[in-house]
């Protein structure tokens, strides 16, 4: 099957969902893959069903069609362009995105610690960018596989 193909098919899996507050949510189908269904539940990493990763997830594989790619090598290659793109450009995505998940302090924690951060604007950017890459790797791995 060509990866275009599949990444389709994987996201024809994905379905929207009205909550109470009238704010959209993806959510997958009931007739999902059972291969997507794991990688989603791994991509959480133990925590609650989170609304961020099902969206970040999805718009992975969305934005990986408007690529020309030919083979999983070929994703690994865009990767940091993919990423970079998904990153919020203004302060306040930024912050709101920082408030969506107590979890995602963890990432500012990485961003000063391992990429030596020093303003505020690249902290939150890079720490989105690390959360973005996270999920980034179970969808790689779900393509590889």
């Amino acid at each position: 099957m060509k990866i275009k193909t599949k990444i389709q098919n994987y996201i024809n899996d994905f379905e929207p969902v009205t909550k109470n507050n009238g704010s959209k949510i993806w959510v997958l189908k009931d007739s999902a893959s059972k291969k997507l269904e794991k990688s989603i539940y791994d991509a959480h990493e133990g925590s609650y069903p989170n609304d961020y990763i099902y969206s970040t997830y999805l718009c992975i594989l969305e934005n990986l069609l408007n690529y020309d790619i030919n083979s999983v090598d070929d994703i690994d290659d865009i990767r940091h362009e993919l990423i970079d793109s998904m990153v919020c450009l203004y302060t306040h995505d930024l912050t709101e995105w920082l408030h969506s998940d107590i979890s995602n302090v963890y990432y500012l924690d990485i961003a000063i610690n391992e990429y030596g951060c020093k303003s505020g604007f690249e902290l939150l950017a890079t720490a989105q960018y690390i959360s973005i890459d996270e999920v980034f790797e179970y969808v790689f791995d779900l393509l590889r596989d």
